[in-house]
């Protein structure tokens, strides 16, 4: 019975189609116990290759020990292979700066990752339950968080699924005795100074006493919090596909909750670390929409938001770059890929910064990748174009970046200022047929 309905969310949620290899992290507790049993019965089932992987985390001497030697001897039992690593995460945590709670995590799902892609598995399982979902659901509330942290974990997260979160500790803790599984208990679990510890055995607790439904409100709110999270993060990217970018005219004129999905989500697609961007710097963007041509903000992560003719753009900062103080002209050149497409009316035109979609139709000469030259010219609005020197002033891109700049041109006409924007006059549109699709591979101290 247990089994079944887990197996019943998997299938709700996906996650593990027929074929696919899963490994699971295994600590030795109840909880991952439990994951290994569950996923090692359905393997015929499910048509599914199991592995596991066990993190000894330096932190807990023999007890430690002993754990691991329990994970590797039950592995053996059920006939599913085990990967094991040591890492010191107390040393880690003080060269990181990081709580050992925090440390250990980050330890752990590196570790998943790496036996992953060396064992070539397609999924990653970790054993948390329902009520781990409800203690992560009021962390992320009381740390400040939006929508997306309300919505708590996530069944499935890309390689990562979470076979468990429709069970509880009860139900797991009984399936095991049933079956005459014994576990192992880590000590640690009981000491509060840690967070989730605190929330598990002091706040929930009392707030169960007083409110005994709360759990399940709370996974109904995360339930909720996510489908209303999923839907504004559709509507940005519609909104980002219909304007070609965040276009300041149609911005200005959004509602506020979707201006901040729509920052996000361009943001993310000009490869920004979303992790320190806080609602002050949402608000400084969408002041910024309304500014002239040219200002500028600096964003974490050493990125910077600027206002273009039509949209405001994310790039890598150019303020406190070292320049060239040779005479070489320019950096070393990007490689270039094309390849000429049949547009369909339901392609989506990809937002890469380093990958751009060209009305093939239009272009008369050969494509090519160069720096500026005397007689560029350049559109940035759809009718009409101007000097590229005289763009490049009204953009405030500083002088001395100028000449190192990739520009993808066919004859004087420039297609593409690399890092900067496409020209309008070359933009896909209803009428485009083929489309040339032009796609840079800049190193990492060439971005621009």
């Amino acid at each position: 019975m247990f089994v079944q309905k887990v197996k019943a969310y998997m299938k709700r949620w996906q996650m593990l189609p027929s074929g696919s290899h899963v490994l699971a992290g295994v600590s030795g507790g109840a909880d991952s116990v439990c994951l290994l049993l569950v996923l090692q019965r359905l393997q015929k089932e499910l048509s599914i290759q199991v592995s596991v992987v066990h993190v000894h985390h330096g932190i807990r001497g023999s007890e430690a020990d002993a754990d691991q030697a329990y994970t590797k001897a039950l592995c053996e039992k059920l006939q599913v292979p085990c990967y094991t690593l040591q890492r010191d995460v107390p040393a880690l945590a003080k060269e990181w700066h990081m709580s050992t709670e925090e440390a250990a995590r980050k330890v752990r799902y590196e570790a998943f990752e790496t036996i992953r892609a060396d064992i070539q598995a397609s999924h990653i399982a970790v054993a948390h339950h329902a009520e781990d979902q409800e203690e992560t659901i009021l962390m992320h509330l009381f740390r400040g968080c939006g929508l997306s942290g309300a919505a708590g974990m996530q069944p499935v997260n890309g390689p990562l699924i979470r076979p468990l979160l429709a069970v509880s500790r009860a139900e797991i803790e009984t399936y095991l005795t049933e079956e005459g599984i014994r576990w192992r208990t880590d000590s640690t679990n009981a000491e509060t100074v840690y967070t989730r510890n605190f929330v598990r055995h002091q706040l929930m607790p009392l707030i169960a006493e007083r409110f005994p439904q709360a759990g399940e409100q709370l996974r109904q709110f995360a339930l909720l919090s996510g489908e209303t999270d999923r839907y504004l993060k559709e509507q940005a990217e519609q909104l980002l596909e219909c304007w070609g970018g965040v276009k300041k005219q149609a911005f200005v004129q959004t509602d506020t909750l979707l201006q901040v999905y729509v920052l996000r989500l361009a943001m993310e697609q000009a490869g920004m670390p979303g992790k320190d961007i806080t609602a002050a710097h949402y608000r400084m963007l969408a002041e910024l929409c309304e500014k002239p041509v040219g200002h500028r903000i600096s964003l974490p992560g050493k990125y910077e938001a600027y206002v273009g003719y039509e949209c405001l753009e994310f790039r890598k900062s150019l303020v406190g770059r070292k320049q060239e103080t040779t005479a070489v002209k320019s950096p070393k050149p990007p490689e270039l890929v094309m390849q000429v497409l049949s547009y369909e009316k339901n392609m989506k035109i990809p937002q890469n910064t380093y990958t751009k979609w060209f009305d093939y139709d239009k272009i008369t000469e050969e494509v090519i990748l160069r720096t500026r030259q005397t007689g560029d010219r350049f559109s940035p609005l759809p009718q009409g174009s101007k000097k590229l020197k005289d763009y490049m002033i009204d953009a405030r891109i500083p002088r001395e970046q100028r000449d190192q700049l990739w520009l993808v041109a066919s004859g004087s006409e420039i297609l593409w200022i690399i890092g900067y924007r496409i020209s309008e006059a070359y933009k896909v549109t209803a009428q485009t047929k083929h489309i040339l699709e032009v796609a840079v591979k800049i190193e990492p101290s060439e971005e621009g």
